[in-house]
């Protein structure tokens, strides 16, 4: 505000700068541009709100946060997720070449005004980046108000919506929007190579760990005695999760401890420690288990638990019996299927 001030006092002769607005909205378009690839892709290629975890399906509705429950139900809804990652990559597509720019704009505002209401109203913290792409998108049609006014809802005579050209000969035009074309069409390459990456180190591509599953304590016993399954016990488990990007056991009153878990089926041992609290902090030791596996369903853990002999039974859950996993994609359905 203070350069503009300044400037305008200095310079104020001059009541536009139709070159420098030339510059400044191409910048500004393959900015937004970028940004709409950047976060179409991620959701093209579903890995911004993956797949529920493990976690999240043991997970009670009432403890999740407005965010978590927004990422579970776009991550449990791959297809939907996937056609606003399309609408997102269109519009970023759209917005490199000067004459598709237009549209690109107008598409970009309605999907950066949904997720900008999604992220007020699920509290995720990328207001101010969703505002500013959305006021980026208004910026880039404020030269083309009238002329979609006229087109859209006065139903008058529209002359065509063309983008400022950034130099006077037709043929420097020409190389930069040829140039402007080429940006857009390396920023994509770059995106699917990161998003095919992520897809494969933590998304549906991943590899499962070890001991993948969601495994139901039968049997609990600390220094040889059985331990019995009461709500009321702060230490005894419920069950044990292991998952592609993380871990826990969930206490009997449903809690559920996050942990680090190290698998080596090979030397049949598995290790759980804490979540560190702090960056520097070292993961601090849990338990230490040998692991018997009689059946690929079935799981014993014999050794310490916070210092204490423990033996832990497990069964692998069946996982489709969660209906968040199981149910489907049906075009046509007569009754709601809320359980």
């Amino acid at each position: 505000m203070l350069i503009t001030l300044v400037w305008s006092v200095l310079d104020r002769r001059r009541s536009a700068y139709p070159r420098l607005l030339s510059w400044f909205l191409t910048a500004l378009r393959l900015f937004a541009g970028g940004q709409m690839l950047f976060y179409g892709f991620a959701k093209l290629i579903p890995t911004q709100m993956p797949e529920p975890s493990l976690i999240a399906l043991l997970t009670r509705v009432g403890d999740l946060t407005p965010m978590a429950m927004l990422w579970t139900q776009v991550g449990s809804a791959p297809a939907y997720e996937i056609a606003l990652g399309v609408a997102e990559v269109l519009a970023g597509l759209l917005l490199f070449w000067p004459r598709t720019a237009t549209l690109g704009a107008m598409l970009s505002v309605i999907s950066m005004a949904q997720v900008l209401l999604l992220n007020l109203t699920f509290d995720v913290p990328v207001k101010m980046l969703a505002g500013h792409l959305l006021l980026m998108g208004l910026v880039l049609l404020a030269p083309q108000a009238r002329r979609l006014a006229n087109f859209l809802v006065l139903e008058r005579e529209s002359a065509p919506a063309v983008q400022p050209p950034l130099f006077s000969s037709r043929r420097a035009n020409r190389w930069a929007a040829l140039a402007q074309v080429a940006i857009g069409l390396w920023i994509t390459a770059g995106m699917i190579s990161i998003g095919l990456e992520s897809w494969r180190e933590y998304g549906g591509g991943a590899t499962e760990p070890e001991l993948y599953g969601i495994w139901e304590v039968s049997e609990y016993a600390v220094d040889g005695a059985p331990v019995p399954p009461l709500t009321t016990d702060p230490a005894r488990w419920q069950r044990l999760v292991v998952d592609v990007e993380s871990a826990g056991y969930q206490r009997m009153d449903d809690t559920i401890v996050p942990v680090l878990a190290t698998t080596d089926l090979a030397a049949n041992t598995m290790t759980l420690a804490a979540a560190p609290t702090a960056p520097d902090t070292p993961p601090r030791p849990y338990a230490t288990f040998t692991v018997e596996q009689p059946s690929p369903d079935q799981l014993t853990l014999r050794g310490e638990v916070d210092g204490r002999p423990t033996t832990v039974t497990l069964d692998r859950v069946d996982l489709d019996r969660f209906p968040l996993r199981s149910t489907g994609f049906r075009w046509v359905q007569n009754e709601p299927h809320f359980s």
